[in-house]
């Protein structure tokens, strides 16, 4: 295998003809990534009015392209690549893990280690490459999630949501209001299906190299930087689905309608796991073994919230949407007491809830920007919790919980009328007259 220094001095001597590009172009004002630019074809690279001699360069060697499927790897490789090597290097991985299967038995723990030998092969063998970078691939083991918080359902919707998510290339998209445990209940479906969770926090400057990956500087061990390619979210989602024991993943895509129109065309072309994706930029191409899979779920808050945008048509066709509504008084009250037990007492319960409406009520009257969401109730149980779990007295703890939590909250929007509702109802409800904690 090629040194680190090596491998960055061939990646680098591969790039630089693509950096000359992106001086040309910036110089233009036309802004492409290197991998944007390292997908393009020639004739994209000429209608952008590139120099000949520079195309000459690039396009006189051909890429590698590497492709993963259920304990094999097969290579593609061309020009200044020694096939017999590679189909050499090839079969010896086929052979190993043709070996470890029949010596697999019953037992969990063999299971386990035999996944872990693949995953190992895999890595070794896309590092020898994928155009001389080294790939960081995710232990899928490291996102299976811990909920400290439990989800409180509402009509068996985890189970509804699994059925009809299972087995399908349409992403699943939970919609309601901020703040009801729509990202909450995507986690706690990977913790039911005991499967590795990818997450994708939408945003209007979401790139391909978000879903796909980029090329990053990272330390190694010996604090030596080193040119590394760390995959993106749907990339992450189809290894972790290829290596974990379930054979799944849940990959969620948080507020998905923040995405701007252009940018939800990335998203388009990228959600057809079984076909898998092609990071053209390091020769790469992922798809789904057999009998593995994606969960793909998603959340939207409702169109009237700042900063949302409709969905294309493209993109609809390709969801299925599900309505939650918040919990009601009394499904807040079993959370709760389920999550606190007899910390929070029945009375301070009773305030909370008296608090959330009041101010809720207010928001939909248009007295509010906004009102108190269920999370925020969860939180402001959390800070009482902090501040009791340190000796700190009830009032002390109350006051804390409610400046962190809603008070501070309102007094950024620096609208007196609303902080003075604010501190009033806090006053009706809890009984504190001076909320200040500095």
């Amino acid at each position: 295998m090629k040194s680190a220094q090596k491998r960055n001095s061939d990646f680098y001597e591969s790039t630089k003809p693509y950096l000359k590009i992106q001086r040309i172009l910036n110089a233009q004002s036309k802004k492409f990534s290197l991998t944007e630019l390292k997908a393009m074809s020639r004739s994209d690279l000429k209608d952008l009015s590139i120099d000949e001699s520079i195309l000459k360069i690039i396009f006189q060697k051909h890429e590698t392209v590497i492709q993963v499927d259920e304990n094999k790897i097969t290579a593609s490789v061309t020009d200044n690549l020694n096939e017999n090597n590679i189909e050499s290097e090839i079969q010896s991985t086929q052979n190993n893990s043709s070996e470890q299967t029949d010596q697999q038995t019953q037992t969990q723990t063999q299971t386990q280690t035999q996944t872990q030998t693949t995953n190992d092969q895999i890595t070794k063998t896309l590092n020898e490459f994928s155009n001389g970078i080294d790939i960081v691939l995710p232990n899928w083991k490291n996102k299976l999630q811990e909920v400290t918080i439990p989800y409180k359902e509402r009509n068996n919707e985890i189970d509804f949501i699994i059925r009809h998510s299972d087995n399908t290339e349409k992403i699943t998209v939970l919609c309601g209001e901020s703040g009801i445990g729509k990202t909450l209940l995507c986690k706690t479906i990977a913790k039911v299906l005991k499967s590795p969770f990818i997450f994708v926090g939408c945003h209007d400057n979401l790139t391909s190299d978000d879903l796909e990956g980029s090329i990053q500087l990272m330390p190694n061990d010996k604090q030596e930087i080193q040119t590394k390619y760390v995959l993106g979210g749907i990339a992450q989602a189809i290894h972790c689905a290829n290596t974990s024991t379930t054979k799944t993943a849940v990959l969620c895509f948080d507020e998905i309608n923040t995405l701007l129109p252009q940018v939800q065309k990335i998203l388009n072309n990228r959600t057809n796991f079984k076909e898998g994706i092609e990071i053209n930029s390091i020769g790469l191409k992922l798809k789904l073994n057999e009998g593995c899979k994606i969960i793909c779920l998603a959340t939207q808050n409702p169109a009237h919230y700042s900063g949302t945008y409709p969905l294309n048509s493209e993109l609809l066709s390709k969801i299925k949407c599900v309505y939650m509504k918040d919990l009601s008084d009394s499904e807040l009250i079993s959370l709760v007491k389920t999550s606190f037990k007899e910390l929070i007492s029945s009375d301070l319960i009773e305030q909370i809830i008296q608090f959330k409406n009041t101010m809720s009520n207010a928001h939909k009257n248009g007295s509010l920007d906004r009102g108190i969401d269920t999370r925020e109730v969860i939180s402001f149980c959390q800070d009482y919790k902090i501040d009791i779990d340190s000796k700190l007295d009830h009032d002390t703890a109350l006051k804390s919980a409610c400046h962190l939590n809603f008070f501070g909250k309102y007094s950024t929007t620096g609208i007196t009328d609303q902080i003075k509702f604010c501190t009033e109802t806090i006053e009706s409800c809890f009984g504190i007259t001076d909320v200040t904690v500095i």
